[in-house]
């Protein structure tokens, strides 16, 4: 969290919720390129597509998030495929990497993790979260709201 960040709140969510924030988030993160999330039972799944000799190749991966002890989401990557080919995770995750990416997204791909530092993410209001639950299983999903008072 930023220096002299004070707790003014705290923001829950449904699955669905997450869903409406995960169509929202790729307009925000690249907006050039079309990808969609979605929250399942256990899993949020992003999916995009890509030409190969002119046809559009279906992309799919699937994360099983959880909560840092910092507050970041850590997506662990737990299936990658293109159509229906299994890519190798730890390549895939190597190309996203090049990508540019804004700077509270990690990527390691010889973990298979991507990790979203929330509780790093700047703006004009200094209003900053950090996830305390991410559990899709029982449909809670919780932050707290911090605020940086100068």
């Amino acid at each position: 969290l930023p220096k002299g960040a004070t707790k003014i709140g705290k923001y829950s969510m449904t699955r669905e919720e997450l869903d409406a924030a995960l169509t929202a988030l790729p307009k925000i993160i690249r907006p050039k390129d079309a990808f969609q999330g979605q929250g399942t039972n256990s899993k949020i799944v992003f999916e995009s597509s890509y030409k190969v000799l002119g046809h559009p190749v279906p992309l799919y991966v699937y994360f099983t998030p959880v909560v840092s002890e910092s507050g970041a989401i850590v997506l662990h990557v737990s299936e990658l495929s293109a159509g229906t080919l299994k890519l190798p995770v730890s390549d895939a995750l190597k190309m996203i990497k090049l990508q540019q990416l804004p700077d509270y997204i990690a990527i390691n791909s010889k973990k298979g993790k991507v990790t979203l530092n929330i509780q790093s993410m700047k703006n004009e209001k200094g209003i900053t979260a950090r996830a305390q639950s991410l559990d899709l299983v029982n449909d809670r999903i919780e932050f707290d709201i911090y605020k940086t008072i100068n």
